[in-house]
């Protein structure tokens, strides 16, 4: 991974930043992976990268923020979209299963984000699938990321 932690951002920052890169490194053939994205966002996917062959967005959105004894216990929404254009041959459906398991796999490979959060889960998935025809096909899936930052700054642990 190239990811290193950067104690000047916020652990918010640190732990997207984290996932971005857990997405970047994914190579075919490695770890039983079948998916090499062709873009990694931290923006929506916008209609030109939807028609590349894979893309991958992740977008950090709601946060909760409940006050402990010096800290802050967060609940971040994370909103991972996926994009898949289905080769000739292939099962439209199979493939977009297979592209949520590849999903599922990455965001779950360090529920720590390299030590910046507490857990990563996976609260719910939707999938976009038109008929036996579609030759693009895509997903989102929605997590939360459970961190904790000092009261007064949201760097520190």
């Amino acid at each position: 991974m190239s990811w290193t932690y950067n104690p000047l951002l916020s652990l918010r920052e640190n732990i997207m930043a984290h996932l971005k890169d857990r997405f970047e490194q994914v190579k075919t053939g490695v770890n039983d992976f079948e998916t090499e994205w062709d873009v990694v966002s931290r923006a929506p996917l916008s209609r030109t990268q939807k028609g590349l062959d894979a893309t991958v967005s992740l977008t950090d959105t709601r946060e909760r923020k409940t006050p402990m004894i010096g800290k802050m216990d967060c609940r971040l929404t994370v909103v991972v979209e996926f994009a898949y254009r289905v080769k000739q041959g292939d099962e439209p459906e199979t493939e977009l299963n297979r592209l949520l398991c590849e999903v599922q796999r990455t965001m779950r490979s360090d529920i720590t984000a390299g030590g910046c959060c507490l857990n990563i889960v996976e609260n719910s998935s939707e999938l976009d699938l038109e008929g036996p025809d579609d030759r693009l096909v895509g997903g989102v899936t929605f997590w939360e990321v459970s961190y904790r930052h000092k009261v007064d700054d949201p760097r520190k642990h």
